[in-house]
């Protein structure tokens, strides 16, 4: 029915001026509509394109970060990661407790997050109970791990005993644990060796 209406004002003998006029009250919010769309499609590219390529991200869910801080984080991370093996940057992301953890926790679930660093409280109320890697170690004191409740396995260590971040004052005191469904683990244990953290990640290959 549009498509007839269309031909017949462009077929018509009226003045190109009425033409258009008779166009735009008929078809006006299409017109509008594909206008916006185009728009959308073209800033929904730039966003796209213009994301940073992350290879690892570290979790940061408690303390309230400055960009000074987390930029010192970010790049301590990345001089004890061996970068020629990251595809990407490498990603430090501070998120502070309170309404803003419902954004940790989704991208947690969504596997975004390699290695988080959770407050003791934040521990005890998700972490304990699965979710998390478990690791081997011989040498860490039992006072520095966390265990899983339900399996019993070792899945967290305290953030002091990891050298780049107890050289961090604002990072002390929580909880390290690499979450189950991180997609770059071997990064991860190449993360502890370098720090000569005696600890052996527990994952399939």
């Amino acid at each position: 029915m549009a498509k007839t209406k269309a031909k017949e004002i462009l077929q018509s003998d009226d003045p190109f001026k009425e033409k258009l006029t008779y166009f735009w009250e008929y078809y006006k919010w299409h017109v509008i509509g594909g206008i916006l769309l185009v728009f959308f499609i073209i800033y929904m590219g730039f966003q796209w394109f213009g994301r940073p390529q992350v290879g690892y991200q570290v979790g940061v869910l408690g303390p309230a970060l400055s960009d000074p801080q987390i930029q010192a984080l970010q790049e301590e991370v990345s001089s004890e990661l061996e970068t020629e093996t990251v595809e990407g940057d490498v990603l430090v992301t501070a998120t502070p407790t309170g309404q803003m953890s419902e954004r940790f926790f989704a991208q947690l679930t969504a596997g975004e997050y390699d290695l988080i660093l959770i407050s003791e409280a934040a521990y005890e109320s998700f972490g304990a109970d699965g979710g998390m890697t478990p690791f081997v170690t011989e040498d860490i004191n039992d006072s520095g791990l966390y265990f899983d409740s339900e399996s019993e396995e070792t899945v967290g260590l305290s953030s002091d005993i990891i050298p780049v971040f107890s050289d961090q004052g604002y990072v002390q005191n929580l909880v390290a644990l690499v979450p189950s469904n991180s997609l770059h683990k071997p990064l991860t244990q190449t993360f502890f060796n370098n720090q000569e953290v005696d600890l052996t990640l527990e994952y399939l290959d």
